[in-house]
């Protein structure tokens, strides 16, 4: 499987080939045989999101490091499968920034998926939005907003 990093999207697997985001010039091909299918595909500007969409919710974990504890929160994703070909298609995790998600993006990513029969997942971010564990942001209620509890998040959810 093939992993690939675009900004704060990542893609794996399927027939997409290995693409960077190119300073602001779209897609360039570094050694993936070239994929046609991404010609014309434009990556500037920020994230676009669609109208509000469906979300769904995932018990995450809360501290994915003390073994000893079992507490869970909410945490929001949302799932985009109207252009998803499973045979090829690649799987775009999109993850939202620290602020609240605008749920399913537009733009570029939504336009590479449909070129590529694509899959986007989209997760919000742990303490943002509304995936935030407490309602209290008190100093002893944020030891819990890491950076490694933030990448065990995706971890998690990718299972």
């Amino acid at each position: 499987m093939r992993v690939v990093v675009v900004g704060v999207v990542v893609v794996a697997g399927g027939a997409a080939g290995v693409a960077w985001l190119g300073r602001g010039r779209g897609f360039e091909d570094h050694g993936s045989g070239g994929d046609r299918r991404l010609d014309g595909v434009h990556l500037g500007g920020a994230m676009a999101f669609r109208e509000e969409a469906a979300f769904q919710w995932l018990d995450q974990k809360l501290d994915h490091f003390d073994e000893q504890s079992h507490s869970t929160f909410k945490q929001r994703y949302w799932v985009d499968k109207s252009n998803w070909e499973p045979s090829k298609g690649p799987v775009f995790l999109y993850i939202c920034g620290e602020g609240e998600c605008g749920g399913l993006p537009g733009g570029y990513l939504q336009e590479t998926a449909q070129k590529l029969g694509g899959l986007i997942l989209v997760v919000e971010h742990r303490y943002f939005g509304m995936s935030s564990p407490f309602t209290d942001l008190s100093t002893p209620n944020l030891r819990f907003l890491t950076v490694s509890n933030a990448l065990a998040d995706l971890g998690y959810f990718s299972r």
